[in-house]
């Protein structure tokens, strides 16, 4: 991962990648539903690309008087938006800078990933805080981010180590958190480039899918910003600030034998949900909303 990938926040949304692949969805869906008349339609033309939304949920299509929404993903690696974190280890409360800039479902993610980053974000500001000048450095808090530190104190910390610590990832196993996210919006399958449809923790539809699994990671890179000349005790510094940026990335390696990308299997996908529909009436699934985090140790 590039330094420079952290010097700004990502949204998957503005992304070049992620619009391209929504509309190559998109396209597929707008060739295939005349044949099924009033029986599959988009529920809205209004919010960009047709039917799929820059709020809420990405593909919203009603299907025999049913609502088949479905989360998109740009690939197997796909974005889940990039930021900074505020974090206080004394208090232990972490605040995500710019929350609009990543999915609202991987939020307690990114906050759980720097709370667990506390061992190595006290041992980076002890080691600044024993470097020249004490005037600039004795009295940093501990927290981030850090307003001011001289580069010589910058390079001291990357030399110890202590600033390779902090420039790790953190990986949850358990996906059944976001899952439940999307599954409180009434979204319960997500469709990823490369890999196809998947149903998240439901399948109300019965579709011949498999569930979701896969991996999250939280990618973080500590980073100076803002260099100016500082003048402390007479002498003149180069001083920067640090901010915590951190990306999230929605992972997985298993493969869907459907797709809407796919023309053929879009319209087997519709087909089938339209005969579900005829043949019952479906309830609203239940979902859960207690499910917590699991980090796992990245390979």
């Amino acid at each position: 991962m590039r330094f420079y990938e952290f010097t700004t926040p990502i949204d998957e949304k503005s992304s070049t990648g992620g619009l391209e692949y929504e509309k190559t969805v998109s396209s597929v869906l707008q060739k295939i539903l005349p044949q099924f008349k009033d029986q599959a339609k988009f529920v809205s033309l209004d919010c960009g690309t047709a039917g799929f939304c820059a709020f809420g949920v990405d593909l919203e299509l009603d299907i025999g008087g049913k609502d088949f929404n479905v989360e998109i993903k740009q690939s197997k690696l796909a974005q889940m938006g990039g930021t900074s974190i505020r974090y206080n280890p004394n208090t232990d409360t972490a605040e995500i800078v710019n929350a609009d800039t990543i999915d609202n479902e991987s939020k307690p993610y990114f906050i759980s990933a720097a709370k667990s980053k506390k061992d190595e974000i006290i041992a980076w500001i002890d080691t600044i805080k024993q470097q020249e000048p004490a005037e600039l450095h004795a009295n940093l808090p501990y927290k981030f981010p850090v307003a001011g530190v001289t580069k010589e104190a910058w390079n001291a910390a990357m030399s110890s180590g202590a600033l390779k610590a902090l420039n790790d990832k953190v990986r949850f196993s358990n996906t059944n958190l976001i899952a439940a996210a999307y599954n409180k919006k009434n979204v319960f399958y997500i469709q990823i480039g490369g890999a196809g449809l998947f149903f998240l923790n439901k399948n109300p539809y019965n579709l011949p899918i498999p569930q979701f699994e896969g991996e999250i990671d939280i990618e973080f890179r500590l980073g100076p910003s803002g260099s100016k000349s500082r003048k402390i005790a007479g002498k003149e510094y180069r001083v920067v600030g640090a901010s915590y940026r951190c990306q999230g990335r929605l992972k997985t390696s298993i493969k869907s034998p459907m797709s809407l990308d796919n023309p053929e299997q879009a319209i087997a996908i519709i087909k089938h949900i339209i005969d579900i529909n005829s043949k019952t009436q479906l309830a609203p699934p239940e979902t859960k909303t207690n499910v917590q985090p699991q980090q796992k140790s990245p390979n």
